[in-house]
């Protein structure tokens, strides 16, 4: 499970928790997954659990992720169908790559949720190898939980998502 570190004590930890409808098999919505996340910032530390997002996005992560890498990053967000999770890209510095985590709705700071709009930031800076092992952990997700039906598997071929413009 990865963890996200920032400069001042802040971090970001997530895990992906299964089908949130593991019994259906064929439909949209069995492919939307749990994501589990611990978080500390200046509001404080939270745990949370949201079905925030599709088994295609997970895939998406890891090529953004590479991209970022690579120096050719064609978006400076990626975010889920839901509005929870968004990752924007800051910059590189002394081989550090800062991101941007915003969090909203079910995965916001419990106190950011009242009034269901406020949003909850977390900075955190990564190295090559966490961006690596993070690359490496969608990949292994997407494998363990991939689109599911006939209109998840045309989801993920048809839609968006981020093109890979380097190898890997």
């Amino acid at each position: 499970m990865p963890i996200w570190k920032g400069l001042n004590g802040e971090y970001f930890r997530f895990l992906i928790g299964g089908y949130q409808f593991p019994d259906i098999a064929d439909d949209y919505d069995a492919n939307w997954l749990f994501l589990n996340i611990e978080a500390k910032n200046e509001q404080g530390i939270w745990k949370q659990r949201c079905a925030c997002l599709l088994t295609w996005e997970v895939a998406w992560y890891a090529k953004w992720l590479k991209n970022v890498i690579c120096g050719n990053c064609e978006r400076e967000k990626l975010g889920v169908l839901e509005g929870d999770f968004e990752l924007r890209y800051v910059a590189k510095a002394q081989n550090l790559y800062r991101f941007m985590i915003c969090l909203e709705y079910g995965l916001a700071y419990e106190k950011a949720k009242e009034g269901n709009r406020d949003k909850s930031v977390i900075g955190v800076c990564l190295t090559e190898l966490e961006i690596e092992e993070s690359v490496a952990y969608f990949e292994e997700m997407f494998a363990a939980f991939p689109p599911r039906g006939e209109q998840g598997k045309r989801s993920y071929k048809s839609l968006p998502g981020p093109k890979l413009f380097c190898d890997g």
